[in-house]
């Protein structure tokens, strides 16, 4: 069922799955690079009083691993959450061009929903002869009627 508040959540729910996606991207690269870095050099002091450089080089298994399963770990959580707000995303969508024979209500829930527009923006759009408050109330009387109709059914 969808309702204003999953409605008003839109373009927040668009903008999060970019962001998940850029995220989940660039979490594979670091994999990669981790994995294409092959072995570490480092220098340490030692011997003689500590005046002595011995430079160490090595492949940090132990700490690669640590990392990958972080980040795969990390990863899997940003999937499910991305394939979460894909469902809501689709609902949101499905609701829209499910509505029948209702061209007004489609053209404010895009307007409004979809656009991101106010409401002030919205009734502009409709013309003359539709305030603010008349364009709220023919979608809230919609929505509370479709709510009611999804009770009943249930």
């Amino acid at each position: 069922m969808v309702t204003k508040e999953l409605l008003s959540q839109y373009t927040s729910l668009l903008k999060e799955r970019e962001e998940i996606e850029t995220s989940i991207e660039r979490l594979e690269k670091r994999i990669a690079k981790m994995e294409s870095e092959g072995t570490v050099i480092d220098s340490v002091k030692g011997g003689f009083g500590g005046i002595q450089r011995f430079v160490i080089e090595g492949f940090p298994n132990d700490d690669i691993e640590i990392r990958r399963g972080l980040l795969r770990i990390r990863k899997k959580h940003l999937e499910l959450l991305n394939n979460r707000i894909l469902a809501q995303i689709n609902e949101i969508e499905a609701f829209l061009w499910s509505i029948p024979n209702n061209s007004p209500i489609r053209m404010i829930v895009r307007l409004r929903y979809i656009e991101n527009l106010q409401w002030d923006e919205v009734a502009s759009r409709f013309g003359a002869g539709y305030s603010e408050d008349a364009v709220k109330k023919m979608f809230y009387r919609y929505i509370e009627k479709e709510n009611q109709k999804e009770t009943v059914k249930n």
